[in-house]
């Protein structure tokens, strides 16, 4: 059992991949795997597509800016067609599980009709959408800030990517998920500003910039809303799903140490070791805080999130280049 994200970087590698998979999940990387995996001659078994069938007010809404980008949203389209047509498809389920005993053995799932469904597969792919990695930015000790729309943290940023550290940029999905051809436009944005630094940048120059990026994330909401993943997703029902890979807790150890009184991701730690792995919480911050926030039923955004230490450490590209050996840059 694997992320979609595994699955690609296998693909991308060295063109290796697992035939008769699962996937299971929804949201524009998951599609453009899976259309990579098809074109690239593995077998799948099926797609469960867990995304909702029929789109609500609120995603008409979105959509219209999305139309921006409709190259984008053609490109999905082309993306599921394909899908259909090459494999099984199942759309609009929900309740997945994995069963197996020392391995992945079957997936099982509630169709749209409220049938029980149960496929046989020893490969597993999982996604269920991309939030930024944002323990080196919390590390540095830069300025978050909830998102709801994403369910997740992003280090507060100007239009150029700078932080609330002078000095400190942050650009591409470090500072937010928004796509490839936003994450580049970041980088350029952000090194163009460093360079120029010293100068103040102009008025036009920051409206000029403004509307480049919203050209190139208005799509973002549409798709945020529209993929958002449902609450089964970030929270387990099982009490036997383990919750904290690096410390091998399960729901019922972390709910259990919650209902001692615990108000936040930092308190747990001294109660059960959660979120004191190797990860720092990379992998279960998120379900923790939403853990303690449906407990204490407050906004995820009171509850915060862990506060990160090293191994991770800050360096300047002074202190960087003064570990250069001269020796090696003459040749």
């Amino acid at each position: 059992v694997m992320s979609v994200g595994g699955a690609q970087t296998l693909l991308k590698s060295n063109n290796s991949g697992a035939d008769g998979a699962v996937f299971a999940g929804s949201g524009p990387l998951f599609y453009l795997t899976i259309w990579q995996y098809l074109n690239a001659g593995f077998k799948i078994v099926a797609v469960i597509d867990t995304a909702p069938g029929r789109l609500s007010w609120s995603h008409y809404l979105w959509a219209l800016p999305a139309l921006l980008q409709l190259n984008l949203l053609l490109k999905g389209l082309r993306w599921k067609s394909h899908i259909r047509k090459n494999t099984k498809y199942f759309s609009e389920v929900s309740t997945v599980s994995i069963s197996g005993q020392s391995a992945a053995e079957s997936v099982s799932f509630m169709d749209k009709y409220g049938e029980k469904k149960k496929l046989y597969a020893s490969h597993v792919f999982l996604h269920q959408g991309v939030v930024p990695n944002v323990n080196l930015t919390m590390a540095t000790g830069l300025k978050h800030y909830w998102c709801p729309r994403q369910i997740c943290w992003h280090p507060k940023t100007n239009i150029y990517g700078e932080s609330s550290l002078e000095g400190i940029f942050v650009a591409g999905d470090g500072s937010g998920i928004a796509g490839a051809s936003a994450a580049i436009l970041a980088g350029k944005t952000a090194a163009k500003n460093i360079v120029q630094y010293s100068r103040r940048p102009s008025i036009f120059i920051t409206l000029l910039s403004k509307l480049k990026r919203y050209k190139h994330v208005a799509a973002r909401p549409f798709l945020d809303n529209l993929f958002r993943p449902p609450k089964e997703w970030r929270v387990p029902f099982e009490d036997e799903t383990i919750v904290c890979r690096c410390e091998a807790l399960k729901k019922a150890d972390i709910s259990s140490a919650i209902s001692l009184g615990v108000t936040g991701p930092n308190q747990l730690k001294s109660f059960c070791r959660a979120g004191m792995g190797r990860c720092q919480g990379r992998m279960c911050g998120l379900t923790i805080q939403q853990m303690i926030a449906d407990n204490n039923n407050l906004p995820e955004k009171d509850i915060g999130y862990f506060r990160l230490r090293p191994p991770i450490r800050p360096l300047t590209v002074g202190e960087l280049a003064s570990l250069a050996d001269d020796n090696v840059l003459a040749k």
